[in-house]
């Protein structure tokens, strides 16, 4: 399996480099856009680890052109970007990024892979790193509320209304079965 990592930052390239070589992959490495795109044409990769923030043009751009060239190879892409909005990868945004515009929004194409995606990285983790809003995005990193809360916090305020309702109205319930 052949692996181009495009990082600027030379220790995480040679690190990722490093680990990939060591189980066996054969790895080249390029530190910008202009090189990634030249580097892809010329040779056939299995896997392209991208760095989103790297010398033009930017990683977006780089996956946009590899798709645009029909490059099907999957594409993982990297970055130190950690605003909230960086990090929530919506449907709208991931296949704008990732497909062009014959992409059927109605497909669970998105759905699929982020299980995949979850299926993999999530299975042995003691803390789950992909995270789904609800009727919204996708998200990478520590939860920093619960599951339920984050339920919550993604219904329409007269859903969360009626849930605190039914919550309330249990609490009584669930009280007098233990004095009982």
């Amino acid at each position: 399996m052949r692996i181009l990592v495009v990082e600027d930052d030379s220790r995480i390239a040679n690190f990722v480099a490093k680990g990939l070589r060591e189980q066996a992959y054969a790895v080249d490495v390029t530190a910008n856009g202009e090189d990634a795109l030249y580097q892809a044409s010329i040779n056939a990769y299995d896997l392209t680890i991208l760095d989103v923030m790297i010398p033009a043009p930017d990683g977006f751009e780089v996956c946009r052109r590899l798709r645009e060239s029909g490059l099907r190879l999957p594409i993982l892409m990297l970055t130190a970007r950690d605003t909230t909005d960086d990090r929530i990868v919506g449907r709208e945004e991931i296949s704008e990024h990732v497909w062009d515009e014959t992409f059927d929004p109605f497909t669970n194409t998105i759905e699929v892979y982020v299980n995949r995606l979850r299926r993999k990285i999530d299975e042995h983790a003691v803390k789950p790193l992909i995270h789904t809003r609800r009727g919204a995005r996708h998200m990478l990193g520590a939860a920093k509320a619960s599951n339920s809360a984050m339920a919550q916090n993604a219904m329409p305020d007269g859903a969360k209304t009626r849930s605190s309702a039914m919550k309330s109205a249990a609490e009584p319930r669930a009280a007098g079965k233990k004095h009982a």
